[in-house]
């Protein structure tokens, strides 16, 4: 795909308009750093809309279109080295899990639930295991979200968090993932059930987040309904799970379901032989993990690494978290 004699590419005409001058400049010059020193062709790159994906680099490198190029050449060799294509699907997380998908916001974007409570590992290897888990299931956290929709609203669950919970090993192999590698996807971060108690296990995560992450967070405690209902519905089944919960204090309430699965992110060929648009929302319907790859497609680039080995290549230095 080329940028076309405009220069905007696929790129919708409301989000070409936002930009300024100098801004258009960039994303065209963006395209042909790309265009003369191509990323490596992943799964990701088949599926997302060539001029939102590079927008949205080109905002989170601060509109500097050599450090865009770089990140997203990055981004490819990262997707294959991490084995983003060739996950199970069953490593999704689902409702007992730390964290899931459930239910859908105001705009009808997925809703991501985070349950620190429900973290348990017994070895440095497997709490990589889980971050990992962890990032697949935001993968498909995001592909869940209606076509043109980019970021979303976390439900951070704060009840029955311990000093347990906040494991050093999980907290890097996740957010240097996370930051690096999904950049701009969180709106608002919604933090129920936090107390004062919370503050010394506060410290200690806080140093991951990035000051533009801190910014979109909004500490809701005990009493989290009127500010959940600025995003979500008052039938949002975790609103409801947590409201019953707290009702029934120590009585154990079941939790809701995980959103069922639909690929719906974009416009663009979803498998070998098969074709993606707005239009064809049975396919998605009617698909059962259009992500996957198919049997008679050649893994990209021969990826050796299975989801659950250790990546190795990290240093000691604490990653932010900006998304």
């Amino acid at each position: 795909m080329t940028p076309g004699s405009d220069g905007k590419g696929d790129l919708p005409d409301d989000l070409w308009k936002s930009l300024t001058m100098d801004q258009k400049e960039r994303y065209r010059c963006l395209w042909g750093l790309l265009a003369a020193e191509p990323e490596i062709r992943t799964g990701e790159i088949t599926r997302e809309a060539r001029g939102r994906c590079l927008l949205r680099w080109l905002k989170a490198e601060t509109f500097d279109p050599q450090r865009a190029a770089e990140a997203l050449r990055d981004h490819a060799r990262w997707w294959i080295r991490y084995g983003m294509d060739h996950f199970n699907i069953n490593d999704e997380f689902d409702e007992s899990g730390p964290v899931f998908v459930c239910g859908v916001d105001l705009y009808k974007r997925p809703v991501l639930v985070a349950k620190p409570s429900a973290f348990r590992s017994r070895s440095c290897t497997e709490s990589i295991q889980i971050a990992r888990r962890c990032v697949y299931t935001v993968q498909r956290w995001i592909e869940r979200m209606p076509l043109g929709v980019e970021e979303g609203v976390l439900l951070y669950d704060a009840h029955g968090l311990r000093p347990c919970h906040v494991d050093s090993t999980f907290l890097r192999e996740l957010m240097s993932v996370l930051n690096r590698h999904f950049p701009n996807r969180l709106a608002k971060i919604l933090v129920l059930n936090n107390h004062w108690t919370m503050s010394v296990l506060w410290a200690a995560m806080s140093v991951w987040l990035h000051s533009d992450t801190k910014d979109k967070i909004k500490f809701l405690g005990s009493d989290f309904e009127d500010g959940c209902l600025a995003f979500v519905s008052t039938t949002h089944p975790y609103l409801e799970y947590a409201i019953e919960a707290k009702k029934r204090g120590h009585v154990k309430v079941a939790h809701p379901r995980r959103l069922p699965y639909t690929f719906c992110w974009c416009d663009l060929p979803v498998a070998q032989g098969e074709t993606w648009s707005p239009q064809s929302t049975q396919t998605a319907k009617t698909s059962c993990d259009p992500w996957v790859t198919q049997p008679n497609q050649k893994k990209a680039d021969e990826c050796s690494v299975e989801h659950s080995t250790v990546v190795a290549d990290r240093d000691d230095t604490p990653f932010l978290l900006s998304l």
